[in-house]
């Protein structure tokens, strides 16, 4: 075989006077079918409980070498990669960095769709690199940038979140990752957000800080006073009995009670102190919340 694959997409390049009889089969399945697949081509992967691993693949005079099963091993030609599976954890789909001869790819690029679930990020790697994370239902174009795969960010996406922009998710990847550029940090670890206010003194400087997760509730009584009371007095009906000069044996006399009168209540006004109740501390002051990562773009 005197021919070599190019950098790549590893098609053939065949050396003047050679591959007689077999130069045509070697342009069919080496050349037309990898520029085919690596133009218009779709590779369905299916990705659950492993990493995925695809290969550059080169034809020869008798066959193209090319996988197209979705598994390890299947060609990495190919120019759109379309993810399906649930997902048991994070996952990786390592691409080549090298051609099928080992030398380093310059450059290719992918547009992947995922469709996968699970709530699980996919990460489209080299070997030995970084990569970036893809979410579930993303579709993005990656490419070989001559060190990792990173994202083609359209303009729509940077014009969306320019430095100062706040980035909210329940995904604990830094956005730079998810969206290929930018320096983000995290951003009001355990704080809720307000709209500025130039009117409110606590809310008119972008970033100002205040209020507190518990609030202190002193230890202190109540005193109450109260209307002066009348002077009164209260009558009380005894009843005695029939003959018996008293209130000793006998029929009980119903109709002619004997009355007893208190003494009079001279007027006065009430007053006290409540005792004191429990101690100086401090007490949960929380509203309603959900928690969220946040991040703030700083460059």
């Amino acid at each position: 075989m005197s021919f070599s694959p190019t950098t790549n997409l590893s098609l053939p390049t065949i050396d003047t006077g050679t591959e007689a009889s077999t130069w045509g089969e070697i342009v069919d399945n080496g050349l037309t079918s990898y520029v085919d697949i690596a133009i218009a081509g779709r590779l369905a992967i299916t990705i659950v409980g492993a990493d995925i691993t695809l290969a550059s693949t080169a034809g020869t005079s008798s066959t193209t070498n090319i996988v197209s099963t979705g598994a390890t091993g299947s060609t990495a030609q190919y120019a759109t990669l379309i993810i399906s599976g649930t997902k048991t954890a994070a996952r990786n789909l390592i691409l080549p960095t090298t051609n099928s001869g080992g030398a380093p790819i310059n450059g290719k690029s992918y547009n992947i769709i995922n469709n996968g679930d699970g709530g699980y990020l996919l990460t489209v790697k080299g070997s030995a690199t970084t990569g970036v994370a893809l979410l579930d239902g993303e579709s993005a174009v990656v490419t070989w940038n001559g060190s990792d795969f990173v994202k083609v960010t359209s303009n729509l996406a940077l014009a969306a979140y320019p430095v100062g922009s706040i980035y909210m998710s329940v995904v604990a990847t830094n956005p730079s990752t998810l969206f290929g550029f930018g320096t983000w940090a995290a951003f009001s670890a355990g704080r809720v957000l307000v709209g500025f206010d130039s009117s409110n003194a606590l809310f008119d400087t972008v970033e100002e800080t205040g209020g507190a997760a518990d609030a202190t509730l002193p230890s202190h009584t109540h005193t109450f006073t109260g209307t002066a009371l009348a002077n009164h007095a209260h009558t009380v009906a005894l009843y005695g009995a029939n003959g018996g000069g008293g209130l000793g044996g006998g029929d009980l006399n119903t109709t002619s009670p004997l009355t007893y009168t208190t003494s009079s209540v001279s007027g006065g006004t009430p007053a006290g102190t409540n005792s004191t109740e429990g101690a100086s501390a401090t007490n949960a002051n929380y509203q309603p919340y959900i928690t969220v990562y946040m991040w703030k773009r700083t460059a």
